[in-house]
């Protein structure tokens, strides 16, 4: 029987992923568990194993091309088996510029192809179509467009690239026009930015989702910023004592700021259920299991990977998690299971000389800790000029699930266990 190939969800908020390579192709078999193909998303680069023991009968979204999440990719059947029921419906991905970043839209075709007036076919989709003949565009034209969709059919992109280029045909020479097909179409003048100056970098699936979603929060989410200031002397002296016994013990493995914040974050969480909390128009969906997110900078961008249950783990067991979640995430291997779950983000740029900043939300969560660096500090005490150590904290919360006040006791929480660390213990 004939199984559907599809790309699979990666977290709640991925959309889209980048077929990366295909392990098998169309007339090879291959068997259930076996790696079929290799995907990216602006979370983690994985191999998808296939589902099904089969004859790879047809591949849908060739390698280096997008597609939606739970979209068909493949099919899977026996050698002589009518899979054309499965090709009745194929879902591609179109990007347009939205502001400064973009948005993804799904274009669903029944049927891709179309003739004109002199009975030649035209492979283009129905949303395109549209948008073609609201603007004029004639049959020859659509010809001269190349498409860039499934079996090089014209989709939406493909369109508002060449209305692009066709409204800047009389524009002036000192102009330049970014031909059809290429993401993000611009128009840079010379005189502005000399050629020799300017450099253009094509976006990178990652560097491109990233956006997508970042202004999906900004655009999406009613944010509030609390800041504290957490006084750090007793903390760092209490961090060096036990790496200096974790030394003695023969482990490398070393305790750190981010491994403190996680573990006060999660034990706030559990007692302010209330931010561990994901926002939806049926109404606030609490979370049962506490999953801390560290934000890590990767050369391709960013990505969160999840250390869970996070309130019942050591610190060394956090310490320890981390570092080989870390190690995963700069080396392209972290698995979907450990970029996905996650109920709230810490954001540390202390170790960049970031004295503070504000961090935006990562959705669906509905708050994100944001940490700077340790730093010396002088006040006054029994009229002497004396110095301590701290840093500071920033906490963003989306304020249709959470109200200030709730948010203020969560955050002065944080900060009284982190000032009083022996109580982590507890």
């Amino acid at each position: 029987m004939a199984t559907r190939v599809v790309m699979p969800q990666v977290g709640i908020t991925t959309t889209e992923g980048l077929i990366g390579e295909w392990y098998k192709q169309e007339g090879e078999y291959v068997k259930k568990g076996e790696p079929l193909f290799s995907i990216e998303t602006d979370k983690v680069t994985t191999d998808v194993e296939a589902t099904a023991d089969g004859i790879v009968r047809k591949i849908i979204v060739p390698a280096g091309k997008m597609a939606p999440v739970t979209s068909t990719v493949a099919i899977i059947g026996d050698p002589d088996e009518d899979i054309g029921p499965f090709l009745g419906a194929a879902e591609i991905t179109t990007i347009t510029a939205v502001g400064n970043g973009e948005e993804i839209k799904h274009e669903k075709h029944e049927e891709q192809k179309w003739l004109n007036q002199k009975g030649k076919r035209i492979k283009i989709s129905p949303l395109a179509r549209k948008i073609a003949a609201a603007h004029g565009i004639s049959d020859a034209e659509l010809q001269s467009i190349k498409g860039s969709g499934p079996d090089k059919s014209i989709i939406k992109r493909d369109i508002e690239a060449y209305l692009g280029q066709r409204a800047c045909q009389g524009a002036p020479a000192d102009q330049k026009v970014i031909p059809p097909g290429e993401v993000g179409t611009t128009f840079i003048s010379k005189e502005t930015v000399p050629e020799e100056q300017r450099k253009i970098v094509p976006l990178s699936n990652m560097r491109r989702i990233i956006a997508q979603r970042m202004l999906q929060s900004h655009r999406e989410i009613p944010p509030f910023y609390l800041k504290m200031e957490v006084e750090a002397a007793r903390l760092n002296l209490w961090r060096q004592e036990l790496n200096e016994r974790l030394s003695k013990k023969g482990t490398d493995v070393k305790i750190t700021l981010t491994d403190f914040l996680v573990k006060a974050s999660s034990l706030a969480l559990r007692d302010y259920p209330e931010l561990n909390v994901s926002y939806s128009n049926e109404g606030i969906i609490y979370h049962q299991d506490i999953n801390v997110g560290i934000a890590t900078a990767i050369e391709a961008g960013l990505v969160v990977p999840v250390i869970k249950n996070a309130d019942g783990k050591s610190l060394y067991q956090i310490a320890k998690e981390r570092v080989a979640l870390i190690r995963k995430a700069r080396q392209g291997e972290l698995s979907l299971a450990e970029i996905s779950g996650g109920t709230f983000t810490i954001s540390n740029l202390g170790m960049y000389e970031v004295e503070e900043f504000i961090a935006i939300i990562n959705p669906p969560e509905a708050a994100i800790l944001a940490v700077g660096r340790l730093r010396d500090k002088l006040y006054l005490a029994g009229g002497t000029v004396q110095v301590s150590q701290c840093f500071t904290m920033g906490l963003t919360v989306d304020h249709r699930a959470v109200d200030g006040a709730t948010a203020a006791r969560f955050l002065q929480l944080i900060k009284e266990r982190l000032e009083d660390p022996y109580g982590l213990l507890l």
